[in-house]
């Protein structure tokens, strides 16, 4: 008895994990663009488990690697009167160094320098997104029809 108590212990834990891991976000997929001569960054649209919508992205950071912050900016959240995060709108588009309503500036954005590496990390509703990408590079036109209101 004991024996089999362990046995179905073993099969929930297992059955327990593989659900869980399989419910995890995958990670979004961003990549730069220009819209206009601006550099911008896509955010692919989150994937439900019916529909796919427009992201609602929270958080940007761009990184030099190794060494500074180039720019970061959030929607501040925590506090049990913020509902701006819930509410936050979608947009598939974010501007280098764009103000967003009722979004708090870490970091204002640094010129970047061309020919560095940076590292660009948003999250969104649908989990986070990490980009590398060499300043200067030529990049794609955003999509049309983006969003970055």
């Amino acid at each position: 008895m004991q024996t089999l108590n362990k046995k179905l212990a073993m099969i929930v834990a297992v059955t327990s994990a593989t659900l869980l891991t399989s419910c995890s976000p995958s990670p979004i997929e961003i990549y730069a663009c220009l819209l206009g001569k601006n550099l911008a960054f896509h955010v692919e649209n989150t994937r439900g488990w019916f529909l796919d919508s427009v992201a609602r992205p929270w958080s940007v950071s761009v990184f030099e690697y190794r060494t500074r912050l180039a720019w970061e900016t959030k929607v501040p959240f925590g506090l049990a009167d913020n509902r701006e995060h819930t509410y936050q709108p979608q947009r598939s588009i974010i501007l280098y160094g764009d103000r967003y309503v009722g979004w708090e500036i870490q970091q204002e954005a640094q010129p970047l320098i061309r020919g560095k590496n940076y590292i660009v990390t948003i999250w969104s509703d649908g989990g986070k997104g990490h980009l590398d990408m060499i300043y200067g590079t030529e990049l794609p036109s955003c999509p049309n029809g983006s969003q970055s209101r």
